[in-house]
């Protein structure tokens, strides 16, 4: 029996030697080629060792420059909170949130975009606003306490909410809608402290430390101030209403609620990083797929998520050092006076364009946006400042030789556009506080 295969080998070799010539070739080009793998094997994990833990080591030496500069890592440290023993505006505003009485009819007639706001629509108006006595005194009541927080799920990564975010945009339609009755009742002053009450429920939209937080804010100004525009274009409030809006809108501060949501932002991205080291093979595959981590991932998908965390791990490591040295830049754009913050952010955002898709998969799924968020900034801050430039100039908003006593409304409203285009690309008022 032993000598059973070499004795069928010659008899092949003598029977079939053409044939025999090329699988003895072949059996040795595989040999070749299997030496060949084995050293390129061995070379690349020669060179990926020292790669992984070179990049890992750039990347935690970022991470502990960020902790040592004092700035957060998780988005639970950015969280609001509320002092011992003051009172939470949330709490009120969700008292408010289930008081609103509003049916789906009257929402259609009052709020859709469009709609003339004729006598038919003034009193839709002003039975929805003599129906929500309680709502609109407990909107007044929760803007005026400082401390504001709602029960936000920090830790929740992905699964993150904010179902607030919805009754304060609501809230802020009608604040702005009770100032419209108000005002056509020929009560000026309560109809612009109604739009004041309105500014503040902005002002704690922007204490959740994310960007869709400064955008719900941004909303709710966009909203208030439109209302304010029209108000102003019509009636006259008296001095001491308009001083006490005045000194308030002076306290409003864009810039550094917008960098800390930044932060914040970047904390999740930190997170999505996290998550990509140690979440199951399909939920990572979903998220680098661009989707979320829920969604069903390919098998090809969950292949390459694989590799990405293992044999990529050197390019793993240079993606988040990517996302962090790009952060530097958005950071430093979002504090610089327009437009160069855009320019600024714009270049930010062409430069991860640049970046190699393998080395940079997660750093590109989020920043296209924080440019236009940049630019929605300042054209909100814009609005703000419209008031900010009549005060520092000592003019009283009631004062009609701003606004324009004897002009068509439409004339009132060019005007007020143009202190609005001042404010927002012409040369800054001198700063009133904080803001």
């Amino acid at each position: 029996m032993s000598d059973l295969f070499p004795t069928l080998g010659r008899w092949f070799a003598e029977a079939f030697p053409s044939l025999a010539r090329a699988l003895r070739a072949v059996g040795r080009g595989l040999k070749k080629l299997g030496r060949l793998v084995l050293y390129l094997l061995v070379l690349l994990l020669i060179v990926h060792i020292p790669a992984t833990i070179i990049t890992g080591l750039m990347v935690r030496k970022e991470i502990s420059r960020i902790r040592d500069a004092g700035e957060a890592l998780t988005t639970r440290e950015l969280a609001p909170t509320v002092p011992a023993g003051e009172r939470n505006a949330a709490d009120v505003y969700q008292k408010a949130f289930d008081a609103l009485r509003l049916s789906t009819d009257e929402n259609e007639k009052l709020f859709t975009p469009g709609t003339d706001h004729d006598e038919a629509w003034m009193a839709v108006a002003n039975q929805a606003v003599a129906a929500n006595t309680e709502y609109f005194a407990l909107l007044d009541e929760a803007s005026q306490i400082p401390a504001c927080a709602f029960p936000v799920d920090w830790d929740a990564g992905f699964e993150m909410t904010f179902p607030h975010f919805a009754g304060m945009r609501e809230a802020a339609r009608m604040l702005a809608l009770r100032a419209e009755v108000l005002a056509a009742a020929g009560d000026p002053d309560a109809a612009i402290a109604s739009c004041g009450a309105a500014f503040r429920v902005a002002e704690h939209a922007k204490l959740d430390p994310i960007l869709i937080g400064q955008l719900v804010a941004y909303a709710i100004q966009d909203i208030t101030a439109s209302g304010l525009e029209t108000i102003l274009a019509n009636e006259e409030p008296s001095p001491e209403a308009a001083r006490r809006l005045f000194d308030q809108l002076s306290t409003v501060e864009q810039e550094q609620p917008f960098k800390r949501s930044m932060e914040g932002e970047r904390t999740f991205g930190l997170f999505a990083f996290d998550f990509v080291r140690r979440a199951p093979l399909r939920e990572m595959a979903g998220l680098l797929s661009g989707g979320m981590p829920d969604e069903a991932a390919t098998p090809w998908q969950v292949v390459a998520a694989l590799l990405y965390r293992t044999a990529g791990r050197p390019l793993f490591n240079l993606d988040e050092l990517a996302f962090l040295h790009t952060w530097d830049a958005y950071n430093a754009a979002v504090v610089l006076p327009w437009p160069r913050s855009e320019e600024a952010a714009g270049e930010a955002a062409a430069a991860v364009e640049q970046l190699p898709i393998y080395r940079a998969i997660i750093t590109k799924m989020g920043f296209p946006v924080f440019t236009r968020s940049i630019w929605v900034r300042e054209m909100k801050t814009a609005r703000i400042r419209t008031a900010q430039i009549a005060r520092s100039g000592g003019v009283a908003l009631a004062d009609r030789s701003l606004w324009g006593r004897d002009l068509p409304v439409p004339a009132r409203r060019r005007r007020l556009r143009g202190l609005e285009h001042r404010a927002g690309h012409g040369r800054r008022p001198g700063r009133q506080g904080p803001g």
